[in-house]
């Protein structure tokens, strides 16, 4: 009698986990980063990298995921990522996926310099027409309604796109990875080699943010 109940027991204890291992999500992304911890490097070829959540990844103070429902439901409604519908195993892999984004979208970026990049552009001059930003979103695949032939293609996608050409929408759900987006030069400079670039991001609240790094140019 006792070794029934112990196995009854054991039975109803795995049907239990079997009823949680399985969660009916509306949502596809992870988690939102806000732009807490930002941060700057420049890599060895002269590429300005951005970071979020800190220098090593786990002193991010605004991070939202399904812990934090309220301000998540608020960015999933924001990028219109409500449509995802399917129950996902919980267990056995990331729920609903690894996939996490910036909560903002970076709508404009300008560049100055403290020194001259070439004849037509001294000192203090927007220097936007000789730089890029490189970058992977996931607003394809969002947009798609969740289009599975899309959403490996916009993980392992980048996108480069002109500063002086960058749309106001351009950079929605930018994937947060290490880092998440990068810029760089694409006309060196011809008379200065030694930069102070002072790069302004306009965020999609209104809000601007200043970064300031130092580049010698070969």
């Amino acid at each position: 009698m006792k070794k029934a109940i112990i196995t009854i027991s054991i039975l109803i204890g795995l049907c239990g986990c079997m009823r949680s291992q399985y969660m009916f999500t509306k949502n596809y992304i992870a988690g939102y980063f806000e732009y807490d911890n930002a941060y700057t490097q420049v890599d060895k070829n002269a590429y300005i990298e951005f970071f979020f959540g800190g220098k090593h990844g786990n002193d991010c103070i605004s991070y939202y995921n399904y812990n934090n429902k309220a301000q998540y439901s608020v960015y999933a409604e924001k990028f219109g990522d409500t449509s995802y519908n399917r129950v996902e195993d919980c267990i056995n892999q990331a729920f609903p996926s690894q996939c996490s984004v910036l909560s903002f979208i970076v709508t404009s970026i300008d560049i100055v310099s403290d020194a001259a990049w070439n004849e037509s552009h001294g000192a203090g001059t927007s220097l936007a027409q000789y730089f890029s930003v490189k970058f992977r979103s996931i607003a394809q695949f969002i947009d798609s309604g969740y289009d599975f032939e899309l959403e490996q293609y916009c993980k392992n996608h980048w996108i480069t796109t002109p500063l002086d050409e960058l749309q106001e929408d351009d950079m929605r759900l930018v994937i947060f990875s290490r880092p998440s987006f990068e810029i760089y030069a694409t006309t060196p400079p011809t008379i200065d080699k030694h930069h102070r670039l002072t790069i302004t991001l306009t965020l999609d609240d209104g809000s601007t943010k200043e970064h300031v790094v130092e580049i010698t140019y070969p």
